[in-house]
């Protein structure tokens, strides 16, 4: 408590004086030292003005409370406040502390780090000073820190009536108006009495607000600070912009604190004296009059016990405050237990009267039937015992029979184990050694050879059609022909395309193409350094090298760039198509410059005969393109400015690749002087010109252009880019299937086919990243649907309803360019919508083309200034990322809490088979809950369009080879990100769960049955009588069992399912997740349908026999009865048998249909005759979800809880199951009703909804919260 001896006293008895503030490095500090509320946030803000730095870490302004800003430094407001906890106070204690109190050693480690902390802050500028009202009470720590330092400091002592600052205080926190003003006489007798000595200066809150300039020049002089021009722009901003009578809530005057009663007489003596302090002109650093002084510390004094007095009651005010909320609400939880059980007793009296009711009646019935079931039972039990005698007897002859054949077969069994032993022996050494050199060399033709056999497959199918057919039995005289006269067949295979090309207007574009190719190819052959040289091959993982063609390409004023290695990639991304042609063809038709890594690309220029050449190509593609449509799918909009051959090549590109959306271009002419303005509305198919009269910028051209869209989609694509196959599906198909994606982007690839971009990272500065640059566009991690900061404008999707609702790019924050895509997607985000890259929408970017890449001129300047605009508007949001360059890794996806591997056998072709669908549905379910998702097709770690397409559209990452070589390598460099693992099937599990558990410790294992496959081969052997297949259940039962031990959960289909494993696996955590199904809406009625349908995969052996069993025992009842009967098999992989049941001209097998809904809305009823299997039936679900009433078996019903005749037909007799499909063939009133009750039982059990609940559930058994 300072009563005497003021700073100058202290500090000359320490020997550290020094004027002014300053160190011996010439630095200087200015503290303020306020009570809470007295307008010290203002004043603060002055210093501000007049050239203080006031810290690197300022307070947020908080809205209600301190609406322009606290000016207090973060840094020292959390030092002050561990150091009041370590004081045993807290900032509105009212008895002061002991002299001395915080100078002990057991504050040094505090003051060590405040001494630090000063140190780093005076760093920034010549003069540092800092606020915070802790500080007034805590100034001897704060003396002890700057004396140590060599420093004496300066003070501001804001004045303001306390009142005023009561008043203040209670509106905010709840204070009675007396604890306000004891707070405020403690604060400023603190500060008064601590810095007597010192250079310090008084400021009245009131006179700053009455005459703020003035106000600034009193302070800059008293603490000799510079003093801006008054009619400066920081001047007039505090006079006019910050300072603010509305900032005053509370106007209270002198006469009032005298009336009030609510101050002694001292404070209003200390008051008098501060007011007239703050009026000085030279700062008041000593205090006036001593006698005076004396007696307001001595009233101060006398006021300890009381205030010490408050304090204590406040605490225990606040305890038994808190005790009482505690009592209300157990009080409140008492009454609504009460009142229910009150209400339960009611109800029960209730039921009870009711059941008392019915028992009686259900008495009298009991009676009645009693005696006539009596004898029914007599009777039966005099024909059970006839029937038991039998059949005891027949099973005594089958058992004599069954040792029999046991014998025999464990005789059998010793004797081919005898076998095996010796040619396994023999047979091991050499197994290993050739498994060892085929595995890799398999994992890498698997991808080629599946794609080639399909493409064989179907070239078969062509080819039996085509010699079957009557044109090519017309054609036999002219095949002789062209065997005698080869030359002859090639001029009628040339003259037939030469019509072909006429009629479809493409001759000219043909002709010049070959022509371009001709004239490239002979550069090459006559030059190292050709266009289209063979580049060397691509190792995985390595970069790929940039372009150093440098040769003049047909008669150009430039060196085309060499596409090969585009073409490459096609064939890579999509093998067995031809893209990687029609690329070559384009790149020879448009061939255009671009030089990697150039601060600024030269520019491709036309002579008017060459830009001729090349409107009238591209008008030849269009051509093949209907008109477009009076309101579009999609308005793509093409902003230019000179650069005409880039304009043409990125226009031909979006013609040559087809796109299932309609679509107009918008070309945003931007003054260009080239040959550019001779474009118009008719010159290029479904493209509108818009000449702008004079240059707007790149942000005004896109408004402008927008603003004439019709699309409901608009597509921003810069003419500097070739889009590639998939470009324009992949950025609308995302749009169409997620409504919470506000903005997509593409992936970005530099013509010498390295990734440019896959979305950016925003870092906390406001700097960005094009993530993945340089890197393989074929990589795993770059080629996966995700959530990112921001995507590059150069291609970008918004629906135009959500571009229209936020006024496109900010052309009023931002200049020209740069920057305007970022902030676009930082709004779309704020608005409540996501962004995302899709990499499956691929281009070429030429960087540089249009604005170069030197941030220091041209256009390229603005990335900077504009980049400083953007900080500045986001710099709250910003304030949660990493600073720059620190774990993109987490940065790139920060909106992903978890990390999940899946493993299954092959990668899932939800449109194949049903198991297939769950795993991709279950995958989708943890994406629901914040997780991202990495699959893994563990068996041959292939890379298969368009299934693992699929995975990467849906946000899915795709693991493949040659990234990953296997399981092993896979979790060496992986593993450490992922915080759980999901595996399929036992098939998975036996080869790498030891694995998983070694190499991811700790780590929570989820195993997925997908069904009980010990289940379904023991019923299958049973029902086979094949002891080799019941052999080979007994081992699979032994796996599934150790796969059960090892994992965390275990994920069934159906409660028997659970039951089994949980006999098999006491103490198991075992949970049922039936199946995820959404039911159709718009449904066909029963009248326009018919037919019969089986929908299943071959490659599952339960359908195969199923299908069989049908055509042989159930259809032949139905066709005698209902003639006109058609059976439709539909599923890929169909066996022999079961493709030789389409020679009954009533039976249709189909194979696999890419879309299955069509077929499901015309069959009047599915089948589901399954004889054998586990879990539960996907087929049954799709069936019941479409709305499809199902007849199936026992077997086919297992697990599912389905009820016979409500929900399903279920049958088990050839007889019984002939009977439910003719009623449903012929009764619509059951059709509708088993229609309506599959739907109900979907909705109830099998939705996404409950599917993502149960995801949660499953999350909590593993201990994942």
């Amino acid at each position: 408590m300072p009563a005497e001896g003021g700073l100058q006293r202290h500090t000359a008895a320490h020997g550290h004086l020094r004027p002014d503030g300053a160190d011996e490095a010439g630095k200087r500090i200015i503290l303020v030292l306020a009570m809470h509320r007295s307008g010290s946030s203002m004043i603060t803000r002055a210093l501000k003005v007049l050239g203080v730095e006031l810290g690197d870490r300022l307070m947020p302004p908080v809205a209600g409370e301190n609406d322009t800003g606290f000016w207090e430094d973060t840094d020292i407001v959390e030092l002050n406040e561990t150091l009041l906890a370590r004081a045993g106070r807290r900032w509105d204690s009212l008895e002061p502390l002991n002299e001395g109190a915080l100078e002990g050693p057991e504050f040094s480690d505090l003051r060590q780090q405040a001494g630090a902390l000063i140190a780093r802050k005076m760093a920034a500028g010549a003069v540092f000073g800092f606020k915070d009202p802790r500080t007034a009470i805590l100034f001897p720590f704060w003396r002890c820190v700057l004396e140590d330092m060599g420093i004496t400091p300066a003070f501001v002592i804001p004045v303001r009536n306390p009142l005023e600052a009561a008043a203040s205080l209670q509106r905010r926190n709840g204070f009675d108006m007396e604890k306000g003003v004891a707070l405020w006489a403690r604060h400023m007798i603190e500060a008064v009495g601590l810095t007597e000595g010192a250079c310090r200066v008084f400021v009245d809150y009131s006179a700053v607000l009455e005459d703020p300039v003035a106000q600034l020049a009193r302070m800059a002089s008293i603490l000799d600070l510079p003093m801006p021009p008054e009619t400066s722009e920081e001047v007039s901003a505090f006079a006019s912009g910050f300072v603010s009578r509305d900032l005053r809530h509370n106007v209270i005057g002198r006469r009032e604190l005298t009336r009030s009663g609510l101050a002694a007489r001292f404070v209003e003596e200390l008051y008098d004296d501060l007011v007239a302090f703050a009026r000085t002109e030279t700062g008041a650093s000593a205090i006036g009059d001593p006698a005076r002084w004396a007696g307001i510390l001595e009233g101060f004094r006398a006021t300890r016990p009381l205030l010490r007095q408050i304090d204590r009651m406040t605490l225990r005010q606040e305890v038994q405050g808190r005790e009482l909320e505690g009592l209300a609400r157990q009080v409140a939880q008492q009454q609504a237990a009460a009142e229910a059980a009150l209400s339960e007793l009611s109800d029960a009296r209730e039921r009870a009267a009711l059941l008392e009711a019915e028992r009686r009646e259900e008495k009298k019935r009991f009676e009645a039937e009693r005696e006539g079931l009596v004898s029914e039972l007599e009777e039966a039990e005099t024909r059970g015992r006839a029937r038991i005698e039998a059949l005891r007897a027949e099973m005594r002859e089958r058992l004599s029979a069954a040792e029999s054949v046991h014998e025999q077969y464990r005789a059998d069994m010793a004797r081919d184990q005898a076998a095996e032993a010796s040619a396994l022996a023999a047979e091991r050494a050499h197994a290993l050694q050739v498994i060892t050199d085929l595995e890799r060399d398999l994992k890498r033709e698997q991808v080629v050879s599946l794609e080639r056999h399909r493409a064989l497959g179907a070239a078969l199918a062509e080819a039996h059609a085509l010699r079957t057919s009557t044109t090519w039995k017309l054609a036999a005289p002219v095949r002789r022909l062209g065997q005698m006269a080869p030359g002859m067949i090639r001029a009628a295979r040339l003259a037939l395309k030469v019509i072909w090309w006429t009629l479809t207007l493409q001759l000219g574009a043909r002709i010049a193409a070959r022509r371009d190719r001709r004239r490239l190819e002979a550069q090459r052959s006559a030059s190292p350094q050709s266009v289209y040289g063979t580049a060397p091959e691509r190792r995985s993982g390595e970069s790929i090298p940039a372009s150093s063609q440098t040769a003049a390409g047909a008669g150009y004023a430039y060196a085309p760039f060499d596409p090969q290695p585009v073409a490459r990639l096609l064939a890579e991304v999509a093998p067995g198509q031809a893209f990687h042609e029609e690329w070559l063809d384009h790149c020879a038709a448009f061939p255009l410059p671009f030089q990697a890594e150039a601060r600024r690309q030269e520019p491709a220029q036309l002579s008017d005969g060459q830009a001729r050449d090349w409107i009238s190509r591209c008008a030849q593609l269009g051509g093949r393109l209907g008109p477009v449509l009076a309101v579009p799918d999609v308005t793509i909009i093409v902003p230019v400015y000179n650069q005409l051959p880039f304009t043409l090549s990125v226009i031909a590109s979006v013609y040559r690749w087809p796109s299932r959306y309609t679509f107009e271009i918008i070309i945003a002419d931007d003054g260009s002087h080239d040959q550019t303005r001779w474009l118009d509305n008719a010159t290029l198919p479904r493209v509108r010109v818009i000449h702008n009269p004079q240059n707007l910028g790149f942000l005004r051209n896109c408004n402008e252009a927008a603003s004439h869209a019709r699309g409901r989609h608009i597509v921003l694509l810069n003419n500097d880019t070739i889009v590639l196959p998939g470009w324009l599906d992949g950025l609308v198909d995302t749009l169409e299937a997620n409504p919470d994606i506000g903005l997509v982007g593409s992936k970005l690839i530099f013509p010498d086919a390295r990734v440019q971009e896959v979305g950016g990272i925003v870092w906390q500065d406001g700097s960005a990243w094009n993530y993945g640059r340089g890197q393989n566009p074929m990589e795993p991690y770059l080629s996966f649907m995700r959530d990112c900061d921001y995507c590059s404008g150069a291609s970008i999707g918004v629906r135009r309803a959500d571009w229209e609702a936020l006024g496109g790019f900010d052309a009023q924050t931002y200049e020209n360019a740069y920057y305007e895509d970022t902030d676009l997607a930082f709004r779309i985000r704020e608005a409540g919508k996501r962004v995302v890259v899709q990499p499956l929408s691929r281009l070429v970017h030429f960087e540089g083309i249009s604005s170069g890449t030197d941030t220091g001129t041209g256009i390229k300047k603005y990335q900077v200034t504009n980049g400083e605009r953007f900080h500045a508007r986001w710099q709250k949001v910003l304030a949660a990322h990493r600073p720059n360059g620190q774990h993109p890794e987490l940065e790139r996806e920060r909106s992903v809490r978890r990390r999940l591997l899946v493993i299954d056998t092959v990668t899932p072709t939800p449109d194949r088979d049903a198991g297939s669908l769950i795993t991709f549905e279950m995958m989708r379910g943890f994406q629901q809950e914040g997780w991202r998702v990495s699959f893994v097709p563990e068996d041959n770690f292939a890379y298969l369009p368009p299934q693992t397409l699929a995975l990467q559209q849906a946000g899915i990452e795709a693991l493949y080879w040659p990234f990953y070589a296997d399981m092993e390598d896979l979790l060496n460099k992986r593993g450490d990100e992922f915080d759980a693992v999901l595996i399929f099937r036992v098939t998975s599990t036996r080869k790498h769960l030891d694995l998983i558990r070694r190499k991811l410790p700790g780590k929570p294992v989820f195993y997925h049955v997908a069904d009980l496959h010990h289940l379904r081969e023991r019923r299958e052997a049973e029902l086979k009588g094949d002891t080799g297949l019941l052999r080979r259940s007994e081992q699979t039962r032994k796996d599934e069992v150790d796969a059960v031990r090892k994992s965390d959960v275990t994920i069934v289909h159906s409660e028997q399912e659970k039951e089994i494993l949980k006999e098999l696996v006491p103490g198991s955590e075992v949970y049922v997740f039936p199946w995820i199904a959404e039911p159709a809406g718009v449904l066909p009625g029963p009248e326009p349908r018919s037919g019969i349908t089986f929908v299943g995969g071959f490659n599952h052996p339960p359908n195969a026999d199923a299908v069989l069993w049908f055509a042989g025992d159930v259809w032949p009842l139905i066709i005698d009865r209902k003639p006109d009967a058609r059976l439709t098999i539909i599923g890929p992989n169909a066996p022999a048998a079961v493709e030789a049941l389409g020679q009954d001209p009533r039976i249709d097998v189909l194979g696999w249909v890419p879309d299955l809904q069509p077929y499901l809305d015309r069959a009047r009823l599915s089948i589901a005759p399954l004889r054998y299997g586990a879990g539960v039936k996907g087929k049954v679900v799709s069936s019941l979800a479409a709305g499809l009433p199902v007849v199936t078996t026992p077997i086919g019903a297992e697990g599912m809880g389905l009820t016979s005749g409500v929900d399903a037909e279920i049958a088990e007799s050839p007889a019984a199951m002939a009977d439910a499909v003719l009623r449903l063939l012929e009764d619509d009133a059951h059709w509708q009703r088993l229609s309506r009750g599959g739907l109900d039982f979907v909705e109830r059990h099998y939705s996404r909804a409950r599917a993502r609940e149960r995801i949660g559930e499953i999350l909590a058994l593993g201990g994942v919260t």
